[in-house]
């Protein structure tokens, strides 16, 4: 399991730095611009860079926002999202009842990444998450665990 941090480490060298419209075709618009980066399994960074960049969409009142893709100096791949920090909450793992249809988001995030965090200043928000290019078998995601099957 992964826990939230306040810290995030830096990831050198950054691959990806792309400002975006911070509008609903900027999910898609990650997506795209992960999927071009070379890494083993890129449905797990594409999936998690869609989910952070959809709650900063929902929830950060910005005009723009940054995707930045990078590498750890374990060789995880990092990717995080700065938005202007607008928005009146923080990044948290919300309770969600099984008819929700959101808030499931950051939960995916943790059950697929190694850690995953957030940081805010002046600047705005940042959340991040480093992936490993080869999950352990116990990190692969049970969308059961993640989403209950009451949930459907």
């Amino acid at each position: 399991m992964t826990s939230a941090s306040q810290q995030y480490p830096p990831a050198e060298p950054v691959l990806v730095h792309q400002r975006l419209a911070c509008t609903p075709q900027a999910a898609s618009r990650a997506r795209r611009i992960v999927a071009e980066v070379d890494w083993p399994d890129i449905d797990t960074p594409i999936l998690l860079a869609s989910e952070l960049v959809a709650n900063a969409i929902r929830y950060s009142g910005s005009e723009w926002l940054d995707l930045i893709i990078g590498l750890t100096i374990d060789g995880e791949l990092h990717l995080q999202v700065i938005d202007e920090g607008r928005g009146d909450t923080t990044p948290h793992l919300r309770r969600v009842d099984g008819n929700a249809e959101a808030g499931r988001g950051l939960h995916l995030i943790k059950r697929c990444a190694e850690r995953w965090g957030f940081m805010m200043d002046d600047a705005g928000v940042t959340v991040w998450c480093d992936i490993a290019d080869a999950p352990p078998e116990s990190r692969q995601v049970d969308l059961v665990t993640v989403c209950p099957e009451d949930a459907w």
